[in-house]
């Protein structure tokens, strides 16, 4: 059919070995969820460039979560090794075993923080079992300048969901759509700040400095979205 793909020799031999004496591949796994720093994102995060690998979410029982990421934390290097990217975090992961100790390097609130964890056996993905949030949500509170129109989510929403707080977007247009925020997104945070309420989200907007990178639910996934709040 004329497609083809290739791998790193290193790897190939090394799951090779593993099927050999174990019968099966093992690889570490950190727990966590990432996503691709943009040029927008790395402004609202205080990154002089685009680079490493930004958490959107930890597996609270996680090798992450013990060595205490949180979302937000940008990984910058693993075991002195530079994550340019977001796609070179998973390979340099999954390229070691469980039990393996590694170092990391994150940014989290304009400064460089170092992390010691541990890897597990990488485990299959759970079931989705979450329920959606039904838009019968209370009051909406309009931010005409971002162009969103939000209202924070009943009791019942937060245990369905899981969550301990967030605000459903009702209504987005203007510089909201333009970013990529839809009807239905459920905010948990903007600039590494929780989100539980409209006062929460209009502190942490005044203190944006223009530049808002906000964590995102949408369905199952958590994704960060940066806007400009000037």
């Amino acid at each position: 059919m004329g497609i083809s793909f290739a791998i790193p020799i290193d790897l190939a031999m090394q799951v090779a070995d593993q099927l050999k004496t174990k019968g099966k591949v093992s690889r570490g796994q950190l727990g966590v969820n990432i996503q691709e720093v943009t040029q927008e994102l790395a402004q609202s995060f205080g990154l002089q460039r685009p680079s490493g690998a930004l958490v959107v979410r930890v597996d609270p029982k996680g090798p992450a979560a013990k060595a205490g990421l949180q979302a937000g934390d940008i990984i910058l290097k693993l075991n002195n090794q530079s994550i340019d990217s977001s796609k070179d975090l998973p390979m340099l992961v999954g390229s070691l075993g469980p039990g393996t100790k590694i170092k990391l390097v994150v940014w989290r609130k304009g400064f460089e923080k170092t992390m010691e964890a541990t890897l597990v056996e990488q485990a299959p993905e759970p079931g989705n079992t979450t329920k959606p949030a039904s838009d019968n949500s209370p009051q909406g509170y309009q931010f005409g300048k971002l162009g969103l129109t939000l209202s924070e989510l009943t009791t019942d929403q937060r245990a369905d969901l899981g969550i301990r707080g967030g605000l459903l977007i009702q209504k987005s247009q203007g510089p909201a759509a333009r970013s990529g925020l839809m009807p239905g997104d459920i905010i948990l945070g903007l600039n590494q700040n929780d989100i539980t309420s409209i006062n929460a989200f209009e502190k942490a907007l005044a203190g944006a400095g223009g530049h808002a990178a906000l964590l995102v639910r949408r369905g199952e996934a958590v994704l960060y979205i940066a806007l400009r709040t000037d």
